[in-house]
């Protein structure tokens, strides 16, 4: 009979104690991400806006031949936590009003390190590959102090994507 150790986080089994303990002490990375932030997702832009613009409207791109008028959301990561189908890897709820009606929050979820989902960046730091991919203008100014107030509320909240599923 053979014993076999297992990681207690991700039951992953291992034929040796040490291989088990190394995967037991991986770190959960959660980058430079802390509940609260006001970030901004490029990839999740739309053409249409229903939210209060005076609040949740980072930035618009205008339209060009190529590409119509897009809208650029302020959100807020509300929850930071072990994913559900990798336990490992950190994932983090992200919420907006930008794109709902009567003020509601929409909430949504990206890993915090890895680009495989929605790359999320600060507002002040966005690489120039980045801009140059999803027309983004050279400087964005910074969330308003409504923005701010209501990202300290949503953090309190500390609502979990996860609940969503």
């Amino acid at each position: 009979m053979k014993v076999l150790f297992t990681c207690p986080i991700c039951r992953e089994t291992y034929f040796t104690h040490k291989q088990a303990q190394k995967c037991l002490d991986q770190p959960l990375d959660t980058g430079q991400w802390k509940v609260g932030d006001i970030v901004l997702v490029p990839a999740d832009s739309h053409g249409w806006t229903e939210g209060d613009k005076n609040i949740w409207l980072a930035f618009s791109v205008e339209p060009d031949p190529e590409h119509i008028k897009m809208y650029h959301s302020w959100y807020v990561i509300t929850h930071i936590a072990r994913g559900r189908n990798h336990p490992h890897r950190a994932i983090m709820t992200l919420a907006t009003g930008l794109y709902s009606r009567k003020g509601e929050i929409i909430y949504g979820w990206t890993p915090t390190v890895e680009k495989t989902h929605y790359e999320v960046f600060a507002w002040d730091n966005i690489p120039e590959r980045a801009r140059k991919y999803w027309r983004l203008p050279k400087a964005i100014k910074p969330p308003s102090e409504k923005m701010k107030a209501i990202a300290k509320k949503l953090a309190a909240e500390n609502f979990n994507s996860n609940d969503l599923i």
